[in-house]
């Protein structure tokens, strides 16, 4: 298997942040329907220390979704919509899938410069390993051997809770879309 060009494991992270937010967004209804409270109020205010918390809530979840998948997948759906897998040369055990997604999540959750620094490792590399991939010995590949089907799966739903949060919770607090005036034909 050939290793995957830096764009597609690019739009690969990018589609599992978009999934992950999602279903965190699916996490905070549920807290919310059982009458648990969640800080959703003070985040939108812009609170820095509710902000921190559910930034750190945010980590944990990331953390478990990357958990699950690769211990589950060898791969993530972000990663299965864009047909990428990992290979892990020591072998696919619980540390080393523990420590991939432990360092990928500390990378991705640090922010853009992080992740700069995790891709600039991969280009100077002549293999494209990124610290992630390094320190567990993995590499990203070509192909998935998960179907597409997962993947799209998990992109509908993201999508449909996304639009669900979105009028269930923040209609009221963020933006009306139903106020926007927006000229038609039939006036």
């Amino acid at each position: 298997m050939n290793d995957t060009p830096y764009t597609r494991r690019f739009f690969g992270l990018i589609l599992d942040l978009l999934i992950v937010i999602s279903l965190f967004f699916g996490v905070i209804l549920v807290v919310r329907a059982f009458g648990l409270y969640f800080p959703l109020v003070e985040f939108l205010d812009a609170d820095r220390p509710t902000m921190l918390r559910v930034y750190i809530y945010f980590a944990g979840f990331y953390l478990f979704y990357e958990l699950f998948f690769s211990a589950l997948l060898m791969t993530t759906p972000g990663k299965i919509l864009v047909n990428v897998e990992d290979e892990y040369y020591r072998g696919h055990t619980f540390i080393n899938v523990v420590l991939r997604c432990l360092i990928k999540t500390i990378t991705v959750v640090l922010g853009p410069f992080t992740i700069a620094v995790s891709l600039a490792v991969a280009v100077v590399r002549k293999s494209g390993q990124s610290i992630h991939d390094l320190a567990a010995r993995t590499r990203v590949t070509e192909e998935t051997r998960s179907p597409r089907l997962i993947g799209l799966f998990f992109a509908a739903a993201a999508l449909a809770l996304t639009i669900y949060f979105y009028y269930a919770v923040l209609k009221g607090q963020v933006f009306d879309f139903a106020k926007l005036n927006i000229p038609t034909l039939y006036g």
